[in-house]
C-alpha cells in the first residue's frame, strides 16, 4: 500500500518536516542519521541515498529532512516519498 506523505515547514528554512499516515519507528523513539552514520537503518540510508539530503531525523510517523545548501526542495519533494 502507498504511504501518503505531506511536506511541512519549519523554522528552518533548510530543513522540512514530511508527516505519513503510518509510522515509520515507536513515537518514543528516534533515529538521527547523516552520512558519517554506520549502518543507519533502512528508509534512513535510503534518504540519505537522495541527492541533496544532509542528515534526517525519524520519530514516529514523521522524518525531518535536512537539505545541502545547493539542494532544491521542488526537487527533495519529489524524491522524498517513501
Amino acid at each position: 500500500a502507498q504511504v501518503e506523505v505531506r511536506a511541512r515547514e519549519t523554522p528552518n528554512p533548510g530543513a522540512r518536516l514530511y508527516l505519513a499516515d503510518k509510522f515509520f519507528i515507536e513515537a518514543t523513539h528516534h533515529v538521527f542519521a547523516d552520512h558519517d552514520t554506520p549502518h543507519p537503518p533502512h528508509l534512513a540510508a535510503r534518504l540519505l541515498a537522495i541527492p541533496g539530503v544532509a542528515r534526517i531525523l525519524l520519530r514516529g510517523n514523521s522524518i525531518t529532512v535536512t537539505k545541502t545548501e545547493s539542494a532544491t526542495w521542488d526537487a527533495l519533494d519529489r524524491a522524498v516519498p517513501v
